[in-house]
């Protein structure tokens, strides 16, 4: 084999390796084992907002807030392994965004040469993860510690969860109610349309201890991101105290309409 033949195989190799990361679609790094950034796309740079000539022959871990997570990424790399990660990265601009980083080794004649990094922006995913979070935090917050009794039943009218209020205002415990009918599945037929909501409607329930009591109810559809009713979740306000308060109101007012329209007869 002639010297011709031997090196033209690694001249390509060399192009094709340079093609891939320039004309990569994703932001691309190649870093050296030892953490030294080798080679970096334009699309790289634009995301991270530094020069190529300021990031080649910076050190990798520079970029980023947790150094222990780069040392085992690198760990992994060393034992051949591939895999992802997400981290914060510090910008030009002196802002951090999340990323997330997929990284896989580089070798050449069986021997690791570097890491192949791919970077992919996941602020607004990591953002919108964040703003879920708060929502499903907030929500679970509201369910455990509202004074308001809530019940949720899927479409057969079968309890799948109430909230520790309802437990205090009806007397039944949570695995008392898991799993059998719904005391408000028959009010259903009261809303005016399927995905209608109730509210402001006062029903007469009869707690577990047999006491009759007045909750105003809201009961609405629980819909899925197919507009399909899955279920429908019932809130249910104890208003007794007040209804009695305002029926003595009431007897109040019509013994002194009696009074006043006797004496005016006398």
């Amino acid at each position: 084999m002639s010297d011709q033949d031997e090196i033209v195989p690694e001249t390509l190799s060399l192009e094709a390796y340079r093609s891939i990361v320039a004309y990569n679609p994703d932001s691309v790094l190649v870093v050296s084992i030892d953490k030294t950034i080798i080679e970096v796309n334009n699309r790289a740079t634009e995301l991270l907002g530094y020069s190529k000539e300021s990031l080649v022959n910076q050190s990798f871990h520079s970029l980023f807030e947790n150094e222990d997570r780069i040392n085992q990424l690198f760990g992994d790399v060393r034992q051949g392994y591939s895999g992802e990660e997400e981290l914060v990265v510090h910008l030009k601009n002196g802002g951090a965004t999340h990323l997330s980083i997929k990284y896989m080794p580089m070798f050449q004649q069986d021997a690791l040469i570097g890491v192949f990094i791919v970077l992919r922006d996941i602020s607004t995913l990591y953002q919108t993860h964040e703003s879920l979070q708060y929502t499903k935090n907030m929500f679970e917050s509201l369910f455990h510690h509202t004074s308001n009794a809530i019940e949720s039943f899927d479409m057969q009218g079968i309890v799948v969860d109430i909230n520790p209020a309802f437990e205090r205002i009806f007397g039944w415990q949570r695995q008392e109610v898991i799993g059998k009918p719904s005391l408000f599945q028959a009010w259903l037929h009261d809303m005016s349309d399927e995905f209608d909501a109730l509210t402001d409607y006062n029903a007469t329930i009869t707690t577990k201890h047999d006491e009759k009591i007045t909750v105003n109810l809201a009961i609405s559809p629980i819909i899925d991101r197919h507009d399909n009713i899955t279920g429908y979740t019932v809130v249910a306000r104890d208003v007794t105290k007040q209804k009695q308060l305002q029926e003595q109101l009431s007897e109040s007012e019509e013994r002194y309409r009696l009074v006043a329209e006797n004496t005016l007869d006398v």
